[in-house]
C-alpha cells in the first residue's frame, strides 16, 4: 500500500545541488504540472537549498508530498528535534 498514492496526491520531486564556485541551489518537478528551480546562494551547502525550497512552498496544495532527497533536512524539520533557526519553524508551521 502506498502512503500518498499518486492519483490522490501531487508528487514534488527535489533535488539539490552544491557548486565548486560555493553556490547551491535545488529543482523541483511534479509529472505533467510544473518544475523549476531555485539558487539558495553563495555558501549554501545542499541542506540550505532545500530548506530554502520549503520555505518558498505554496501552501495552497492540499494534498502534494514533497519528495525531499537530503537527509539532513527531513530530520531537522522533524518537530522532535529543536532549532532555533527561524527559516526552520517557518517551514514547520507550513508542513505541519
Amino acid at each position: 500500500m502506498t502512503l500518498y498514492p499518486k492519483d490522490m496526491w501531487l508528487h514534488v520531486y527535489t533535488e539539490g545541488s552544491a557548486q565548486d564556485d560555493g553556490s547551491a541551489g535545488t529543482g523541483f518537478y511534479c509529472k505533467n504540472l510544473f518544475g523549476g528551480s531555485l539558487a539558495a546562494g553563495l555558501g549554501a551547502t545542499n541542506f540550505d537549498a532545500a530548506i530554502c525550497l520549503l520555505s518558498s512552498l505554496s501552501t495552497s496544495y492540499k494534498q502534494a508530498v514533497f519528495l525531499v532527497d537530503s537527509q539532513s533536512a527531513i530530520l531537522t524539520l522533524c518537530p522532535l528535534h529543536s532549532s532555533d533557526s527561524i527559516v526552520v519553524e517557518k517551514v514547520r508551521e507550513k508542513i505541519h
